[in-house]
């Protein structure tokens, strides 16, 4: 049997300020904790596994920054890592291709595993961001979390509000060899190859796949209660290894 190759793994959590949907989206109270310490929690459980090598906060403000740090104020500096963005990479234009980039040439890193994973997607369970970095090996340069969504989708050209459906036959989408996977909040990459290619997915590639529960994606409000909602109920399968989740 041949031996797995183990890679240097840096996650990168970026939160800017200024969200237009939810203001202060990323640090905003969701059930008496900022919205980001979900995620990094879970981060933390795996680099304490010695699944993940760094942490690498990313933003825009001091303030966000400081939070962070005075919510993981047992992190080594070497374990989380507080990267205050220059402004050209401060805007909403700004992608996060190009502030990982960035990040990773601030800190050296050229080889490894990256990974990237969003804090408003805080319901991804522990065990599916494991498999997602644990994915990456000899055969497969990238992994993602999906979900599977199926239904009668449409497409909305805007200004204009043109819709046009995205399926000729209504019965089709209902078949399960023709559902859609729906990307959500975490990706993991080799990192020569990001840096090569400038994108989150390359092939090969290796999706992961969760229950669409855990899938949600804060955008506005209604989802930030909803995700509240479902976090309740579903925190110790979310949790499953970590033990109490504050």
């Amino acid at each position: 049997m041949v031996e797995k190759i183990k890679y240097n793994t840096t996650v990168i959590v970026p939160i800017r300020s200024g969200s237009k949907g939810i203001k202060n989206k990323n640090i905003k109270d969701f059930l008496g904790l900022s919205l980001f310490y979900w995620t990094i929690k879970k981060l933390y459980h795996l680099l304490k596994l010695g699944k993940i090598s760094k942490i690498i906060v990313s933003s825009d403000s001091d303030w966000y920054l400081e939070m962070v740090r005075l919510r993981f104020y047992f992190m080594t500096e070497e374990e989380l890592i507080l990267s205050k963005r220059s402004d050209d990479l401060a805007t909403s234009f700004s992608t996060t291709e190009e502030v990982c980039s960035n990040e990773l040439y601030k800190y050296g890193i050229h080889t490894g595993v990256l990974g990237i994973v969003e804090v408003t997607s805080p319901l991804i369970p522990i065990d599916s961001l494991d498999m997602m970095l644990d994915s990456i090996d000899d055969c497969v340069d990238s992994s993602f979390i999906v979900y599977e969504d199926i239904g009668q989708f449409w497409k909305c050209t805007k200004p204009q509000f043109k819709w046009e459906a995205m399926y000729t036959d209504r019965k089709m989408r209902q078949q399960e060899d023709n559902s859609l996977y729906r990307e959500v909040g975490a990706w993991a990459i080799k990192v020569d190859r990001f840096l090569k290619d400038k994108v989150r997915i390359v092939h090969p590639c290796k999706p992961v796949i969760i229950e669409k529960k855990y899938g949600l994606s804060i955008n506005t409000i209604e989802e930030f209660n909803q995700a509240e909602i479902l976090m309740k109920e579903y925190a110790s399968q979310i949790y499953s290894e970590c033990g109490l989740y504050k």
